[in-house]
């Protein structure tokens, strides 16, 4: 019985559906799921999760179908991006190869002075009082520390990323 939870995506689904309607918060219902599917992916449940508590309850639903930031007018998404600080043009140029396009087509500018300091490995962005560092790690790795999180990024870079 529990493969089909396994190999029948409308199974999951109904499943989660079920947990969403009996107002489970999305972590109780994440834990119990596990329970009966325990390779689960956290982001593809609560996708399922949020959508059906929103009142979509379309179990055979495409989510190929969903619009998505790609989808959004390049002139919608300038007129966006005018308004954030450096910090978050670092970040959101992160999130796919389109807003980084985007961000790095428009012209920025700042109030004050930007500080670069490169030593060995270490790669360090001053601006005001935040501080950005991106540094070489000893298993081929890297890391980039923002003062909002740090995010090991893989060395798989292609050149075609740049």
């Amino acid at each position: 019985m529990s493969e089909v939870f396994q190999t029948n995506d409308v199974v999951f689904r109904a499943c989660v559906l079920y947990e969403t309607l009996h107002g489970k918060s999305v972590e109780e219902a994440y834990e119990n799921m596990k329970k009966v599917k325990p390779n689960v992916e956290y982001s593809d449940f609560e996708y399922w999760y949020f959508r059906f508590s929103n009142g979509r309850h379309e179990l055979n639903h495409d989510r190929s179908t969903d619009p998505s930031l790609a989808d959004m007018p390049t002139n919608v998404m300038e007129k966006i991006f005018e308004h954030l600080d450096l910090m978050d043009k670092l970040c959101t140029r992160k999130v796919c190869r389109k807003l980084r396009a985007v961000i790095d087509d428009q012209a920025s500018s700042f109030d004050g002075e930007i500080e670069i300091r490169i030593t060995g490995k270490i790669c360090k962005i001053l601006y005001q009082s935040d501080e950005i560092k991106y540094s070489a790690q000893e298993n081929g790795n890297y890391l980039l520390e923002t003062p909002r999180k740090k995010i090991s990024l893989k060395d798989s870079l292609q050149d075609s990323d740049f």
